[in-house]
């Protein structure tokens, strides 16, 4: 059993290790597009055609959710990119208040506030986000079970 656990953790070291470096020289070749042609020069499509993979092969290397990412660095400074980010966190929330008056209309989540209730998964998902990226493997699982147990104790009808 113990060759078993050993052989799953050279595994994922070694998947690890290879997700690094493709990072890094994903990381490199941004930062040698934007210091020739500007941020206006980056995209997910310029740098996944520079370097030969898909464009979800270059995001799911950084993993997580672009908006959660990109708030802190962009929330507190004015201009299209916080303007962008705040039209997208609408767009999301108008589609969450949509879906949770759908579901009252069925009978579910009566009385409840449809924004207080979007609002409790999108917190959660955001945390989550942060810990998976700082490496808690726990961090997506528990997410899941959090806001299964949100909208599972309010969805009786």
């Amino acid at each position: 059993m113990a060759s078993w656990r050993s052989a799953t953790q050279e595994i994922s070291d070694q998947r690890r290790l290879e997700g690094a470096r493709a990072r890094a020289t994903i990381a490199r070749h941004a930062a040698d597009v934007a210091s020739v042609e500007g941020l206006t020069g980056l995209s997910l499509g310029r740098l996944a055609g520079d370097l030969g993979v898909s464009k979800s092969g270059v995001a799911t290397l950084f993993g997580g959710c672009f908006r959660c990412a990109s708030v802190p660095e962009f929330d507190s400074r004015p201009g299209p990119v916080r303007d962008a980010l705040a039209a997208d966190r609408d767009d999301w929330f108008a589609v969450l208040e949509k879906e949770i008056g759908r579901a009252q209309e069925q009978g579910y989540l009566a009385g409840l506030d449809p924004h207080i209730v979007a609002f409790q998964p999108d917190a959660v998902v955001a945390a989550a986000n942060t810990a998976a990226r700082m490496g808690d493997d726990t961090a997506l699982p528990t997410a899941r079970a959090i806001v299964e147990g949100l909208l599972g104790s309010t969805l009786e009808r």
